[in-house]
């Protein structure tokens, strides 16, 4: 909302009437909807000690990243895996043919792609922690999805990041490969000794309060900025 504030302020000099307001996303996150057999795919990855990253598959996500980071804690001799769960977007041709061809596919890395509702689940549940690198984002669904299930997180520090997850999540400066490896070595050690937040602490709604929340805005003119 701040972001579309400052636009109009700095782009639209004959602005017409206009309203901004904003309220949470909601999850209605339960473990018996996911309940059946582990898919061949999920189960691979749940041998291992793994960090998760899911959604679409794009620049901005930053998942080229994260594997450059990943390469690093390797040469490193850090037993720590790496999947990526979503489906391909756009502008990562590229990105796409270098993780189906790596050579760490299926041992260290793994990509499941166009994943169900249920591996998702399953990932969830096994990973050592969601890592969340994106460079903007409208809301970020994966960290209450990670939260629900109690898997820590490690995303980068944008605004709206902080708004979600507050002091339940561990922030990264975005930056080189190596200057990030360095963030998330600093990052795997606290985890090991188990000095990390507590996900399950942050606060989350439901689908039906986000729907109140949003009901406030519109029907009891709860706005941010008009014009």
């Amino acid at each position: 909302a701040d972001e579309v504030i400052a636009y109009v302020e700095n782009n639209c000099p004959e602005k017409k009437p206009l309203k901004v307001g904003y309220w949470h996303l909601g999850s209605n996150l339960d473990e018996t909807d996911f309940k059946g057999n582990s898919s061949d795919r999920a189960t691979a990855v749940l041998q291992k000690n793994y960090l998760l990253t899911v959604g679409t598959i794009e620049p901005r996500k930053s998942q080229a990243l994260i594997l450059d980071v990943m390469e690093i804690l390797w040469a490193h001799g850090i037993e720590l895996s790496l999947c990526v769960a979503g489906k391909a977007g756009w502008m990562v041709e590229g990105l796409m043919e270098r993780m189906r061809t790596h050579p760490e596919l299926g041992k260290r890395l793994f990509l499941i792609e166009k994943p169900s509702d249920n591996e998702i689940a399953e990932l969830y549940q096994g990973a050592c922690g969601l890592i969340f690198f994106s460079v903007g984002e409208g809301f970020g669904l994966p960290l209450v999805e990670a939260a629900h299930y109690g898997v820590p997180i490690i995303c980068s520090d944008i605004p709206v990041f902080r708004e979600i997850a507050g002091e339940f999540a561990s922030y990264v400066k975005l930056g080189t490969p190596q200057s990030v490896s360095e963030q998330l070595m600093s990052w795997w050690h606290l985890k090991q000794v188990g000095t990390l937040p507590d996900t399950r602490n942050m606060p989350q709604l439901t689908w039906e309060e986000s729907a109140e929340q949003m009901c406030q805005v519109i029907m009891d003119a709860k706005w941010l900025w008009k014009k």
